[in-house]
């Protein structure tokens, strides 16, 4: 079985990570070195991540769902790092990540009492 879940986790990877992890002989193993190069709570990868969240744009014409889709993977990235989000904060990235044309949305919910974020 352990062999069965290492093997379909080694199918599933780029050969650029492949090369790095076929050192590890169990899936507990494999899965171990996985979370060391992807999840470390470096300040670095923290900071690109927040990086990436925050320069995130919609650009006119883009599906809003796609773009939801793209903004919950840095914010999910840095909520894996136990890096803290409030509901606020990420509230407010997303309304600013959205294009001037949806200006009028932005203006009625802050009209329905978003008006106190920090």
């Amino acid at each position: 079985m352990d062999r069965k879940a290492r093997s379909l986790i080694l199918i599933c990877l780029e050969d650029s990570v492949l090369t790095n992890v076929m050192d590890q002989d169990t899936t507990k193993g494999l899965w171990q070195k996985l979370e060391n190069m992807y999840l470390s709570k470096s300040l670095v990868k923290v900071m690109f991540r927040r990086k990436k969240l925050y320069n995130l744009r919609m650009h006119d014409g883009d599906s809003l769902a796609a773009h939801l889709d793209e903004f919950n993977t840095p914010v999910n990235q840095l909520l894996a790092m136990d890096v803290q989000l409030t509901e606020s904060k990420k509230v407010v990235t997303l309304l600013c990540s959205l294009p001037d044309m949806w200006d009028n949305l932005i203006v009625a919910i802050g009209g329905g009492g978003l008006t106190q974020m920090s």
